[in-house]
């Protein structure tokens, strides 16, 4: 792949959660034209104030917003249309669990494959990245109403940033800001840790989402790569005892359903979706990269405590009941997470199976290997003691200490 020396349009999916928000921030910073989405008219995002965007510096010029839903994939191609790259962070959620299972999964399945068939279709998409992360998409409580001047008040939000409805039940939804983007960074994916809904329903919606994302990159005809975020969780279930884990594992579903761990469903999810695009992207001659973190941690530009910093601070917050996994996980810092994401994207060379991301700092079960990124040049920044400092700081400022 070339190499993207000369900046364009890319589209960021599900905008509003935590990685994908700092990840528009990190790219109005580094000069690229932001497409991101957000869910349809019909939905009650489109009542959200988005002025965390809108206001970001740049982003009046730079920034552009978009009504795409996962349910309607085709809905994204707008987006994408002339972008060269497309990140695909949305995924639908249901914290509530009102939907069968069933109906979830396969709207996140035919939605995410709807976004990838548009990169595709563009003809201008030379990479998609797919981003997956419960933080991410956490704050589309369907009870809330979001306050997006987190997004829009960034810094060239104003004249770089765009924010369009979009929904993973309605795959067609993300076309319109995937159409003109030359990336797209797929982060989001519906979290039911309740496990209110079938599994079946969950994990159809999350890989028709995904689907329909990745159809909407090749139907955009600008889309050069797509970058996709999963999870840890994708790689470390499995009943082998192996003390490294690599892009090379799977973690076992059945092994997952055996153990019984909370968010069965999601990590399910994450794992046939994240297989179900690497098979979409290789039948079709996409040009997608994964990218597998761990507990994300650091600060936060969303307003709301993201779940996984509420895991990494269970300590500090006096959370007795997460406090016995603390030991057993690894983390890595939000800004290195999504300096990845952009770094992956940009290198030319960042080809074949998944690249996984991870910290290998912190606490270990099994260790994560990072080498296949290191090798192309990706330097982690930040220590644990940063992580923590920094979080506990954010929290300090924004009223949660």
């Amino acid at each position: 792949m070339e190499s993207f020396d000369d900046k364009g349009s890319v589209c960021v999916t599900g905008g509003t959660g935590y990685v994908a928000s700092w990840l528009i921030k990190k790219l109005l910073e580094n000069g690229y034209k932001v497409r991101t989405t957000i869910r349809s008219s019909n939905h009650r995002d489109s009542k959200k104030d988005l002025s965390y965007l809108t206001n970001l510096p740049c982003a009046s010029e730079k920034l552009q917003i978009f009504n795409a839903d996962l349910d309607l994939p085709e809905s994204f191609d707008e987006a994408i249309q002339g972008c060269i790259g497309v990140f695909h962070v949305a995924h639908p959620v249901d914290y509530k669990e009102k939907e069968p299972e069933e109906v979830k999964i396969q709207r996140a399945i035919n939605g995410t494959l709807g976004i990838l068939k548009a990169c595709l279709h563009s003809k201008t998409v030379k990479r998609v990245v797919f981003t997956s992360s419960a933080s991410t998409i956490m704050f589309n409580d369907k009870d809330s109403k979001k306050d997006l001047s987190y997004l829009t008040n960034l810094p060239c939000a104003s004249e770089k940033l765009q924010i369009f409805n979009a929904d993973l039940d309605l795959p067609e939804s993300f076309d319109e800001a995937i159409q003109g983007c030359i990336g797209v960074f797929h982060v989001a994916h519906p979290v039911d840790y309740g496990e209110k809904e079938p599994e079946e329903i969950k994990i159809q919606r999350a890989i028709n989402g995904t689907l329909g994302i990745l159809k909407a990159c090749l139907d955009s005809k600008t889309v050069k790569r797509v970058v996709y975020t999963s999870s840890a969780s994708t790689i470390m279930f499995n009943d082998k005892g192996l003390d490294v884990l690599d892009e090379n594992h799977w973690s076992d579903i059945d092994y997952i359903r055996s153990v019984k761990i909370y968010g069965v469903s999601y990590m399910i999810s994450k794992t046939l979706t994240e297989k179900a695009a690497l098979e979409f992207a290789e039948k079709h001659g996409l040009d997608l990269v994964t990218v597998i973190p761990t507990v994300v941690n650091g600060p936060f530009i969303c307003p709301r405590v993201p779940s996984s910093v509420n895991f990494s601070m269970a300590m500090i917050f006096g959370k007795k009941e997460n406090c016995k996994y603390l030991g057993k996980i690894q983390m890595v810092h939000v800004d290195d997470v999504a300096s990845a994401h952009i770094f992956l994207f940009e290198y030319p060379h960042a080809k074949g199976s998944s690249l996984k991301e991870i910290e290998i700092e912190c606490f270990t079960r099994s260790d994560f290997s990072s080498k296949k990124l290191l090798d192309t040049g990706f330097k982690y920044k930040y220590r644990l003691e940063e992580m923590y400092d920094e979080t506990i700081q954010c929290c300090k400022e924004k009223g949660f200490l």
